[in-house]
């Protein structure tokens, strides 16, 4: 299970674990995600080797991403895009988001 808890909170939650991550904005163009990994209480060597195994993994994919994302937003830089409507069978989450921080920005601006 993946949750996202707005604005800038994740928890994703597998059997025996719990990993949060939370994204902190270093300026326009950048973020920090620190992760944090709780696992059920487990004695033993085999249980040690499989909390490394599972952290190795996660590092793995996360590099993944960040290739990804890097991707992207030089794509974005580039000039040859142009910014349009999110996709609403793939982005509803993105749009989800964006609702939110209007809202917040809307709220704000009254106070």
């Amino acid at each position: 299970l993946y949750y996202f808890l707005y604005p800038n909170a994740m928890l994703n939650i597998l059997p025996g674990r719990l990993q949060t991550n939370r994204v902190l904005p270093l300026g326009v163009d950048r973020c920090r995600v620190e992760f944090d990994f709780y696992y059920a209480p487990e004695p033993g060597d085999a249980a040690q080797a499989r909390r490394a195994a599972d952290i190795a993994f996660s590092d793995e994919v996360q590099v993944e991403d960040v290739t990804i994302c890097e991707d992207v937003q030089r794509g974005l830089a580039s000039g040859s895009y142009e910014a349009g409507r999110l996709n609403p069978l793939r982005e509803n989450a993105v749009h989800h988001f964006h609702e939110l921080l209007r809202r917040a920005y809307r709220e704000s601006a009254q106070a």
